[in-house]
């Protein structure tokens, strides 16, 4: 299972500027349509009264059983740098506006990696584990029109989780965290997860990389081919690997 998430870093060549993001709100007002009654009291004014009125919802929820699946990948956002330096994570919403670049169709904003392992074997005590898996990441280079330019993504080791931020290791004197990752422009893709079977809790398993500290960008020293005296926009696609075996230690 593959998916592909978004980079976004903007490179100031010569230049003096700041860069600021749009925010948007939006209100929705919904209203059930509620009958009403009239009541007249004794001194004659009339109050007006909701109705017995019945209103139905619904809930969905797809099951999941037997497989391994890739939920959530994470976009990343670091803001402005240049080349010859690095930035951190600054946040994991990405603006795509105003950019001429491949993009990462399955990205979200909430800075996390997410597998549900719906495949359990029991073991003696009866605790549901999965079977194991792995999970790899690559980026392409950064790309604006015609321009690309090389980067270092560096993904630190984070701890591996459930739906309730319980570790999902069933041994509690060794949690699982992912394996730092140091990901190169065109470069081999990086395993960040490998857990053996019966190691670990079936279920939600996931890993967050939302802070500053969880990821950081280098672009290295090199030909400039992007507009002198020039903010410019640039993305990066990474691409997530999940594979349903983990790789034999």
């Amino acid at each position: 299972m593959i998916a592909k998430s978004l980079l976004i870093a903007s490179i100031i060549f010569g230049a003096l500027g700041a860069t600021a993001s749009p925010v948007q709100a939006a209100t929705v007002n919904n209203a059930l349509p509620v009958d009403t009654s009239a009541v007249t009291e004794d001194d004659g004014t009339t109050q007006t009264t909701d109705a017995n009125k019945v209103a139905t919802s619904n809930v969905t929820v797809d099951i999941l059983s037997g497989i391994l699946t890739l939920n959530a990948v994470p976009d990343f956002a670091f803001g402005s740098t240049m080349i010859g330096s690095s930035s951190k994570l600054v946040s994991n919403n990405v603006d795509t506006t105003d950019t001429d670049a491949p993009l990462g169709e399955d990205g979200s904003s909430e800075g996390v990696v997410k597998m549900i392992d719906s495949r359990t074997q029991t073991t003696k005590d009866g605790m549901a584990t999965g079977p194991g898996f792995s999970l790899t990441a690559s980026i392409g280079n950064l790309v604006h029109g015609t321009s690309e330019l090389g980067a270092i993504l560096t993904l630190s080791s984070m701890p591996l989780v459930d739906q309730n931020d319980q570790n999902v290791s069933i041994n509690s004197a060794k949690d699982f965290k992912t394996t730092k990752g140091v990901l190169q422009s065109g470069g081999p893709a990086q395993q960040l997860i490998n857990l053996q079977g019966g190691t670990y809790r079936a279920g939600v398993i996931r890993a967050h990389f939302s802070t500053p500290d969880s990821a950081s960008l280098e672009v290295p020293n090199q030909t400039n081919t992007a507009p002198s005296n020039s903010v410019t926009k640039y993305n990066a696609v990474v691409t997530w690997t999940l594979n349903a075996a983990p790789v034999v230690k």
